[in-house]
C-alpha cells in the first residue's frame, strides 16, 4: 500500500502523461503540494474571509447518502417502506435524512 503522498505523485505523474501523449500543452502544471501553491490559497483565503465573503457557518438540508447529493425537500417524496414512511430522493427513490453541518459559507 502506497503512502498519501506516493499516491498523489503518481496520479499526477499519469495526468501529465496522459497530457502529453494526447498533445495537450499548458504555460504552468501546479500540484495542490506546493509552497507557491498554499502560499497563495492561504493569501486569497484570508482576503476574501476579510472581506465577509468567506465566513463560518452551518447547513441544514436533505441529504442523500448513497447519492452524496444534498437535495431540496421539492426534490424528495414520503414513500412507505415496510410499513413505514421513509423521505426519499424523487430520483434515485434512496433514502435520505435531514442533516446539519458546519461549514464555510462563501
Amino acid at each position: 500500500e502506497q503512502e498519501p503522498k506516493e499516491f498523489c505523485d503518481s496520479v499526477s505523474a499519469s495526468f501529465r502523461k496522459t497530457l502529453d501523449t494526447l498533445g495537450v500543452s499548458y504555460d504552468d502544471y501546479v500540484r495542490t503540494t506546493e509552497d507557491r501553491h498554499s502560499r497563495t490559497v492561504n493569501t486569497l483565503w484570508k482576503r476574501l474571509q476579510r472581506r465577509g465573503y468567506i465566513y463560518a457557518g452551518h447547513h441544514v438540508g436533505w441529504y442523500c447518502e448513497s447519492d452524496e447529493e444534498f437535495l431540496t425537500e421539492a426534490q424528495t417524496t414520503i414513500k412507505v417502506i415496510n410499513g413505514e414512511e421513509r423521505r426519499v430522493s424523487s430520483q434515485s427513490g434512496h433514502n435520505v435524512e435531514l442533516v446539519q453541518e458546519s461549514n464555510y459559507m462563501f
